[in-house]
């Protein structure tokens, strides 16, 4: 249960970086969130990280096929 730890820093990093005026202090937000968040994801069990694969995979794919309607 340790990949929650490291989600829920990832999600305060991302707050941080939202919250804050400065451009720099944003970009180091997110790549720091975005970080810590990858590194959860692969703390997690395969069953999650399975899912949330798909998911992305499935949000992508419908992007695709909406950008490609209007060619």
């Amino acid at each position: 249960m340790h990949y929650l730890v490291w989600w829920a820093i990832a999600f305060l990093c991302f707050a941080f970086g939202f919250r804050s005026r400065e451009e720099v202090l944003r970009l180091t937000g997110a790549g720091v969130g975005s970080m810590v968040g990858l590194y959860g994801l692969t703390a997690a069990p395969v069953g999650i990280q399975l899912t949330i694969e798909s998911l992305a995979l499935v949000s992508i794919s419908t992007l695709y096929l909406r950008r490609n309607q209007y060619l």
